[in-house]
């Protein structure tokens, strides 16, 4: 059945409990009130399309936002993780040939107390329905970094997934990129990438991590913060001459690490290709 994409996030519909706040650190830590992640899931059923939101206790502010679509193989494609101030929405819809099982998403939220001087900076392509493929960068303002990622597809209904959604090395834009699956579409569509920035955090890095290359049609790569810092955002690109869907990110209830996921879409004509997953980390 068409397209291996994008898998992610789950449906309003659950409560997730309050978080307890990560080991104790020093007043001037870079994340102070950093807690345990919060996921929530959808319902599990055969539905068409679902969406999750997971929402920051009151007082909190979201840093990153992560999904992740749970038995939906190769046949649900994520259209959106969109985060806002406190909160991360995944939506995620089955491709043009369905479903024929329950599947469900996961939405997680990394929240802190508020860090000063955070934004959020959104961009659209401006090429909407002119090519099968479509990129566009959100860009953080002068002084500040990128410290977790968003990205969402704009009348894709199935037949566009999207392949990279990837911080540059300097921590300073998010590039995404989405593509036509299977047979395409005749709809006009676009895609848009989110940058969530701040003032440069104390020990903030990116670290990257690549899978081997070959006609297998899944892809997973775990990667590690260093000892000392936690996780507060990710991304993924895929390494292809095809597309290939980057499916979403699990993090490590305790935040020191996270596993990156995607997909090949069917028919699997890609002969070789690739998973560059990373992690964006910050001390604790």
């Amino acid at each position: 059945m068409s397209a291996r994409t994008l898998s992610t996030l789950a449906a309003a519909l659950g409560v997730a409990l309050t978080a307890p706040v990560l080991a104790a650190a020093p007043a001037s830590a870079a994340l102070p009130g950093l807690q345990q992640p919060i996921t929530v899931e959808s319902r599990n059923d055969a539905s068409f399309a679902k969406s999750a939101t997971a929402t920051c206790p009151s007082g909190k502010q979201l840093l990153g936002g992560t999904g992740l679509v749970v038995g939906g193989g190769s046949d649900v494609v994520l259209d959106g993780i969109k985060p806002t101030a406190n909160s991360v929405t995944v939506e995620a819809v089955e491709d043009a040939t369905g479903h024929p099982g329950q599947w469900k998403v996961q939405a997680t939220a990394i929240c802190a107390n508020p860090v000063p001087g955070l934004e959020r900076i959104t961009a659209q392509a401006q090429n909407s329905g002119a090519n099968s493929t479509q990129k566009v960068q959100a860009f953080c303002s002068a002084g500040k970094r990128v410290i977790s990622t968003g990205a969402d597809v704009l009348q894709g209904d199935g037949k566009v997934a999207i392949e990279d959604i990837l911080p540059n090395s300097g921590l300073t834009n998010v590039t995404v990129k989405a593509a036509e699956i299977g047979g395409g579409t005749t709809v006009p569509w676009t895609v848009r990438a989110t940058a969530v920035c701040a003032p440069e955090l104390p020990g903030l890095q990116l670290v990257s991590a690549q899978t081997g290359a070959d006609s297998s049609a899944t892809r997973t790569r775990t990667i590690a913060c260093p000892s000392g810092k936690r996780v507060v955002g990710t991304g993924a690109d895929v390494i292809s001459n095809a597309p290939a869907a980057v499916i979403g990110a699990s993090p490590l209830s305790l935040l020191t690490n996270a596993t990156l996921h995607a997909v090949e879409p069917e028919p699997f004509t890609n002969p070789s290709w690739s998973l560059r997953g990373h992690v964006i980390c910050a001390t604790l």
